[in-house]
């Protein structure tokens, strides 16, 4: 078992166990490990914390965002918002 799989079995025991109440409210994404070792389908709930919250076999589970790439059309999108300066080596 990789070290990915094992840490989300360990947050959905951890969600599991704090009987997290959860009201759908977005529609089916699918999450992705960079290896495509793990591959979560389920209802994006939210996105906090830097972790996405899905709806997944009845239970929320929290993914961390920086272990896996969301695809559909119901993932959050992180645009930036007006010009973008570059800061500059001032060495």
């Amino acid at each position: 078992m990789s070290f990915l799989t094992s840490k989300v079995k360990i947050c959905a025991a951890l969600v599991a166990l704090a009987g997290v109440p959860v009201a759908a409210s977005a529609g089916e994404i699918v999450l992705k490990s960079a290896d495509n070792a793990m591959v979560l389908t389920g209802e994006l709930i939210g996105f906090g914390s830097e972790s996405y919250i899905i709806l997944y076999q009845g239970e929320a589970l929290f993914v961390p965002a920086s272990l896996v790439t969301c695809e559909g059309q119901d993932c959050p999108s992180f645009s930036v918002q007006g010009p973008l300066e570059l800061a500059q080596n001032t060495r």
